[in-house]
This record gives C-alpha cells, sequence and structure tokens, in this order.
C-alpha cells in the first residue's frame, strides 16, 4: 500500500465510530490490482515457458530457438514502435 492509503486508513482509524465501508473499498481496489498483475505475471511467466522450450538442448548460440524467436519479434516492429502479434504452434 501507498502512503497515502496508509493516511487514509488511518483517518478512519481516527473515527472509530465511522462506518468501516471505506476501509472495504480500499482493501477491494488493493486486491483488484493485486489479482491483475498476478494475471500479467502468469502471462508472463507462460510466454517465457513457452520460450524456453523452443531451446530445450544445448546449441551453438547461432542456433538458439529463442534469440530466434527474440529476433523475429524485433523485425516484425514497424517505424512506429508497434508489434504484429505473433502465433506459434
Amino acid at each position: 500500500m501507498s502512503i497515502p492509503d496508509i493516511r487514509i486508513l488511518l483517518e478512519f482509524q481516527a473515527q472509530p465510530t465511522s462506518g468501516c465501508q471505506g476501509v472495504n473499498d480500499l482493501l477491494d481496489h488493493h486486491i483488484e490490482l493485486i489479482q491483475v498483475q498476478m494475471h500479467k505475471l502468469q502471462s508472463l511467466e507462460q510466454q517465457l515457458m513457452k520460450l524456453r522450450h523452443q531451446c530445450e538442448q544445448p546449441h551453438l548460440v547461432q542456433e538458439c530457438g529463442i534469440l530466434q524467436n527474440l529476433s523475429d519479434v524485433a523485425s516484425s516492429t514497424d517505424s512506429g514502435g508497434h508489434t504484429q502479434q505473433h502465433t506459434t504452434a
């Protein structure tokens, strides 16, 4: 949690007779952010695992499936800095 969010929690704590919905809302927001971050990390993990399986045996660097895939992605970048989606089977 950020310092401003901690300050908000302390403000809630300073008002012990008020409702706790604000506390719940703040925590729900942080839970949602964590879930989004976890989803992104799981997606990254899957992408890295897919890359890793392209080069399971030791080879020369020039034969490395991982580096070849990265080169293919880099070469598909247009002048505007956008990459095209590649789907490999």
